[in-house]
């Protein structure tokens, strides 16, 4: 894909690590499920999809021990369930200690 047809604002990097997350909202999740992340930018992320994840969801992400808040904005792929294997999380505004934490992040995938 060439730069001009990306219509992301930030430029993402495959990754590899776990993480763990929970739904907010009214039907919050009272505890965390880890998920692998497959891609990270600036702007969000792509993890695998936790079973009950749809569009809408406000997450709580825990990311290299900084919480931070992000928006499922997609689903793609089928998973082993018949669900979706990947959810498309967008990043809310983030506090300066998860934007370093994020940068430290994707540093250590360029470095790799």
């Amino acid at each position: 894909m060439d730069e001009l047809s990306e219509r992301r604002a930030h430029k993402r990097h495959a990754v590899s690590f776990a993480i763990h997350c929970r739904r907010l909202g009214p039907r919050r999740a009272e505890s965390t499920e880890q998920v692998d992340v497959v891609d990270l930018s600036l702007g969000g992320m792509r993890i695998s999809a936790p079973s009950w994840a749809d569009i809408g969801n406000v997450l709580e992400i825990e990311l290299d021990g900084v919480a931070l808040r992000g928006l499922v904005v997609g689903l793609s792929g089928r998973g082993i369930d018949g669900g979706f294997a990947y959810a498309h999380v967008a990043f809310g505004s983030l506090t300066t200690e998860a934007f370093g934490a994020v940068l430290e992040l994707l540093d250590a995938s360029v470095d790799a």
